[in-house]
């Protein structure tokens, strides 16, 4: 077992104001490697956590509960934006933005990546500490290095379902795209993606790019929004797209398939510790027919092997079709939930294996 120094005995602290988490977290933001680090997903990050309180949560009337880890000496080494939003039944702790996005995950800083279990423990005890605040807590998808046995281990009634809705896309910087395209794919579809690649070819100047500066964003916004199909909400798209005018070219990309100079798919994806998290796609809802989109994620995964490295491509939460013919493998989630214990539902939860016993 590794001993950790007095540097890593680590405290916490609840942060209940957005400004202040901001500002201190400002130096660590400023000198992140957050490329090269697997726990900076784009919404444990201030920009994030600043605009979902801008856009959404502070109208609902949510207060901030952000959990921040410091070592022996101060220093900060990671945090948990979370927030209390106003239910029926009292408050739930949960992530901030979580209804619009993937994951909930803790960030922890590079220089502690090494001893990320105890800064996990020193989490789940904080969350411990403070279960009188709210009268429930609900993760529906959290990555918990490990599992979630940290978070079990302490007692506190948590309950939890494994999901493994999470498909990844794994290559080798020496396999090439043909041999990743024969392993993954029959013949039959490997033409057929072909022939709808021509198709499209044929009805004009086809293109496929990355764009990281402001001067196509306006164009792709306007794409965005007459075409999205999953009925978001207007605040949910003014933030996510605050947030890539916000972080573009950085955090966050964009790359588009176009037509003779007009747009007809959209992937939006972020970089993360060496992999790519594939977050949303769109497709022009007149051409749905040629299936714009099959074309745009094969021409998309082209590129990212033209880049010469091996990688993942994350396609997070979901199994939709497209998805799985792509995917070498999955990893798991947690689905978490935590009832206060003065409720009647945590009651009947701990109950719950002495019923089953007696009966």
């Amino acid at each position: 077992m590794q001993t950790l120094t007095p540097q890593q005995v680590f405290s916490v602290e609840i942060v209940r104001e957005v400004n202040s988490f901001v500002q201190i977290t400002h130096s660590v933001v400023a000198q992140q490697p957050w490329q090269h680090n697997a726990t900076a997903y784009y919404n444990n990050q201030p920009v994030w956590v600043a605009l979902a309180w801008q856009y959404m949560e502070q109208a609902r009337g949510s207060r901030p509960f952000i959990v921040l880890v410091r070592d022996g000496a101060g220093q900060i080494a990671g945090w948990w934006p979370l927030l209390l939003s106003k239910r029926s039944l009292g408050w739930r702790l949960q992530g901030f933005g979580q209804e619009y996005s993937d994951y909930v995950a803790p960030y922890i800083h590079t220089p502690y990546l090494a001893v990320q279990p105890a800064i996990q423990s020193a989490l789940a005890a904080a969350l411990c500490e403070h279960r009188a605040a709210f009268s429930m807590a609900f993760f529906p998808s959290l990555l918990w290095q490990g599992g979630v046995e940290s978070l079990l281990r302490d007692r506190c009634g948590w309950q939890h379902q494994r999901t493994s809705l999470n498909l990844y896309l794994h290559w080798q910087a020496e396999e090439g795209l043909d041999a990743l395209m024969e392993r993954l794919h029959s013949n039959k579809y490997r033409k057929l993606l072909r022939y709808e690649q021509r198709r499209l070819e044929s009805m004009g100047d086809l293109r496929c790019e990355s764009i990281t500066t402001q001067a196509p964003l306006e164009e792709a916004e306007r794409f965005f929004r007459a075409n999205y199909s999953h009925g978001a909400e207007q605040a949910k798209v003014d933030l996510w797209f605050a947030y890539i005018r916000a972080t573009l070219g950085g955090q966050s990309r964009l790359s588009l398939l176009s037509l003779d100079g007009e747009i007809i798919n959209m992937i939006l994806w972020f970089p993360r510790g060496g992999q790519v998290d594939f977050f949303s796609t769109v497709y022009a809802q007149k051409l749905a027919k040629l299936s714009p989109g099959k074309t745009h994620l094969y021409l998309f995964i082209a590129q990212l092997f033209n880049q010469g490295e091996g990688g993942m491509l994350n396609f997070l939460s979901g199994d939709e079709p497209y998805k799985q013919r792509w995917a070498t493998g999955h990893f798991e989630s947690y689905r978490l939930f935590l009832h206060h214990f003065r409720t009647p539902t945590a009651a009947m939860l701990a109950l719950k294996p002495l019923l089953k016993r007696l009966f």
